[in-house]
């Protein structure tokens, strides 16, 4: 079992459960485990306050390993995957992603990808079992170099928008006051778009708090009339939420309108979208009516990619927002998702306006109940015998998941059907059995 990394790298709140410690010996860990040539490891951060602190302990570490560090600035953890296969072996994101100000998070990237689990155990090994072995005539050098962004822009403009026009297109675009602040503005405005930003300051006080991906309303409600359409990003910019004047179109509305297009255009590998047990019900029951079959996961992008890869299919996310196109990018790209999705907007606008229109989804109601052990939580005798119950009272007409959150102390309990109120007793049936862990 792992010790350090959850589903999503490593993430805690910084000068707490993270810290520059904890750091410092890691990326002596990943130096060690990882690195197979003499490219450099390159590290990247969002605005948090903790960013700089974490990264210069991690490039410490990996120096002391004897690897070289190309410090990136303030860039998406999507473009930090992208330069990772351009410009190294290996990449290191400092980023708790759509997390509050005060969390931090350490993902590694290796040649554009996440790694497995059999990999962070590996390092973890390391980590706890390896004193420092320290050579002072092999010392790796520390050096700066945030214009990597340029090539990743470049890379995004030439070769996923390369087949789109936006000239004249008015979109808000609510960066969340992160990374995505170093690269979208950019790029749309290379394409010929007008761009309107909202939160839009490199500030780590303010990120994602009120705003962002995980805060779609704040956007919606933002729409006037010179705008076409709008667009919120997370803290690292690997989610992208889109919206219109009536609708927060999520990542299973983003989905289903690519998946629906690429079928058409002959793209859709085996006529198939990937994604996971949070994905509405009624997004499912229409794609499988327009022939586009639904394959599910567990929850993460991790296990989206893992059952791409395995069965050869190119298109993947999460309701949140978090797709994978793998033509484009190994990992999921706000950006990418943005562009991609825009392409349907400005070409096919009848079939991105039949897919808001038509698709009938089932009411989902989500609370999270804080837990001090999510282990012991999930593993109550109690809550068995509550989800068992839960189950038959629903009786086939609709869904319950219960899953503990992969970056914070809650256990996530989703009821997904038609009657709001037995949902509401469902989950305050449930979640009775766990309140006290």
């Amino acid at each position: 079992m792992r010790r350090l990394f959850g589903t999503d790298g490593i993430r805690g709140i910084a000068n707490k459960d993270l810290t520059a410690s904890m750091a410092l010996k890691l990326g002596y860990s990943v130096a060690k485990t990882l690195s197979q040539t003499e490219k450099p490891i390159l590290i990247a951060r969002d605005t948090r306050n903790s960013g700089e602190m974490l990264e210069h302990a991690i490039a410490a570490g990996i120096s002391s390993a004897g690897k070289d560090v190309v410090l990136c600035g303030i860039i998406p953890t999507p473009a930090l995957a992208i330069l990772s296969k351009l410009k190294g072996e290996i990449g290191v994101m400092i980023s708790a992603s759509h997390n509050p100000p005060e969390y931090n998070g350490i993902k590694i990237i290796y040649n554009g990808q996440k790694l497995p689990d059999e990999i962070e155990e590996k390092i973890e090994e390391v980590y706890f079992n390896e004193d420092f072995k320290l050579d002072p005539y092999i010392i790796g050098r520390i050096k700066v170099d945030e214009m990597l962004k340029e090539e990743y822009i470049d890379y995004i403009v030439k070769n996923v928008a390369n087949d789109l026009n936006l000239n004249g297109l008015n979109i808000l675009v609510d960066l969340a006051n992160g990374a995505a602040v170093s690269t979208v503005t950019e790029v749309l405005k290379r394409l010929g778009a007008n761009v309107y930003e909202l939160s839009a300051e490199l500030n780590g006080d303010k990120i994602n708090v009120g705003c962002g991906a995980t805060n779609p309303e704040y956007v919606k409600s933002e729409i006037g009339p010179l705008h076409d359409i709008a667009a919120s990003f997370d803290g690292d910019a690997d989610r992208c939420v889109m919206a219109n004047s009536e609708l927060v179109i999520d990542g299973d509305y983003i989905m289903t309108i690519n998946a629906l297009y690429m079928k058409e255009k002959g793209t859709l590998n085996k006529n198939t979208l990937v994604t996971t047990v949070m994905s509405n019900f009624g997004m499912e029951k229409f794609l499988n009516e327009k022939g586009v079959k639904v394959v599910r996961t567990k929850v993460g992008d991790r296990y989206v990619f893992e059952k791409m890869v395995k069965n050869g299919y190119n298109l993947g996310g999460e309701q949140s927002g978090h797709v994978i196109f793998m033509d484009h990018s190994p990992t999921g790209d706000g950006l990418i998702t943005l562009l991609r999705t825009l392409k349907v907007f400005t070409e096919k606008p009848e079939l991105f306006n039949s897919v808001l229109k038509n698709m009938e989804r089932l009411p989902q109601f989500l609370e999270n109940v804080k837990v001090d052990d999510k282990q012991k939580a999930m593993e109550s005798h109690e809550l068995a015998k509550r989800m068992e119950k839960a189950k038959k009272v629903l009786a086939g007409n609709g869904r319950i998941l219960v899953r503990p959150s992969g970056t914070e102390k809650l256990i996530r309990i989703m009821v997904e059907c038609e009657d709001e109120n037995r949902a509401k007793e469902i989950i305050d049936y449930i979640k009775e059995a766990i309140k006290d862990f």
